[in-house]
């Protein structure tokens, strides 16, 4: 997934590259951070007038989950140490890497370091200046699909059981886990990107199903990114969809939810990784004993909040509080050359954001198959 992407449902922030084309709109944020070798910038809310301003790592949902006494979790299926791609980047330069308990770094480097990355292609997209002379960038390195004979993507859904069996159910747990199987196919036939895709699908299917049957209280949220942008798939409808409508699929046991109408309607709203990020950070407030008050199911209000307020774009949090029928992509906070044709389709604002065909009969047909496969509540 792309650095921007990540940022936002982790941090609830605004991240801009400084090479960028397409400039995403700041204004009323402030920078905290700036790393000026990569060119990544963090933008996060202000604090309203008369109050304190969040330190940069307290934005981060591994800070709140530390703070509510979580064991954390973060995995990438490279190796990021050094890497301008990794949204690990940032979260070195606001100091939230000690919110961090276990990382899925460490294996891939050690396997990377044995790789010979001299000629990797990919170099030519390096920010001016990044590579150092003598230094092996191990971020470059290529990874087959099996290592020793399995599946490497199974690994990281592995250690996650490991430290949900491990932690006992006294400790909460948080992990993110960013997964890349086609990302790592992008040059591969069509027919073998199938085979990686329905493959990956059933490693999934089963790591879910063992870890909700033993862990009823887990929610999980599944999140596709921006589709794939290089490569001939890009040319394939089914992957310009996802490049306007990013998958995703939010699993809530029944006795987590605080209003059951309130998601299934939010499912064919506009929403955004904003959005998930509150979202998160409401369900872990509203699940952590710590910030209960004896007598008292009420939950103090979030900083993080409070200093959305000042901007006028507050995310909303999609188990509790619906998302308006005629939402704007200024009020979602995504940027306006990415919303060409917001609300062009019904005054209702109902599939408003949908791809539009030439006849009405398919456009009919795609509406029903959409209908079947909304974001859903298990």
């Amino acid at each position: 997934n792309s650095v921007p992407n990540q940022a936002a449902l982790l941090s609830g922030c605004v991240v801009t590259h400084e090479r960028a084309v397409l400039k995403v709109p700041h204004a009323g944020m402030e920078c905290v951070a700036n790393d000026k070798r990569s060119g990544w910038r963090m933008w996060c809310a202000r604090a309203e007038e008369g109050k304190e301003q969040m330190p940069p790592s307290a934005h981060w949902l591994f800070s709140l989950a530390k703070q509510l006494g979580y064991a954390t979790f973060w995995g990438e299926d490279m190796c990021d140490t050094d890497s301008p791609w990794s949204v690990d980047v940032l979260i070195n330069a606001t100091g939230a890497k000690h919110t961090i308990d276990h990382k899925f770094n460490a294996i891939y480097c050690r396997i990377a370091d044995q790789i010979d990355v001299s000629k990797a292609q990919i170099k030519a997209s390096l920010p001016p200046g990044w590579l150092t002379k003598g230094k092996k960038q191990l971020f470059l390195a290529k990874f087959g699909n099996c290592i020793g004979g399995a599946p490497r993507f199974e690994w990281p859904l592995a250690l996650i059981e490991q430290m949900w069996s491990a932690y006992g159910k006294d400790v909460p747990k948080f992990a993110v886990y960013s997964a890349s199987p086609l990302h790592s196919n992008l040059w591969e036939t069509d027919q073998r990107l199938v085979e990686v895709a329905y493959a990956y699908d059933g490693l999934l299917s089963q790591f879910l199903g063992r870890l909700l049957q033993r862990e009823p209280d887990t929610l999980v949220l599944l999140r596709g990114d921006h589709g794939m942008q290089d490569g001939w798939h890009q040319l394939d409808f089914n992957v310009q969809v996802e490049h306007r409508q990013p998958w995703a699929r939010i699993l809530v046991p029944s006795h987590l939810l605080p209003n059951a109408t309130r998601i299934h309607t939010n499912a064919n709203r506009l929403v955004s990784a904003f959005d998930l990020h509150a979202t998160l950070r409401a369900a872990m407030l509203r699940g952590s004993a710590k910030w209960k008050t004896p007598g008292s199911d009420e939950l103090p209000k979030d900083r993080g909040d409070s200093e959305a307020s000042t901007l006028d774009i507050t995310p909303i949090d999609l188990l509790d509080e619906e998302v308006p029928a005629l939402r704007t992509c200024k009020h979602a906070r995504i940027p306006a050359f990415l919303c060409p044709c917001q609300h062009d389709e019904a005054a209702s604002g109902q599939y408003s954001y949908r791809p539009r065909f030439n006849t009405p009969k398919i456009d009919q047909e795609f509406r029903a198959d959409d209908m079947s496969t909304t974001h859903s509540v298990e």
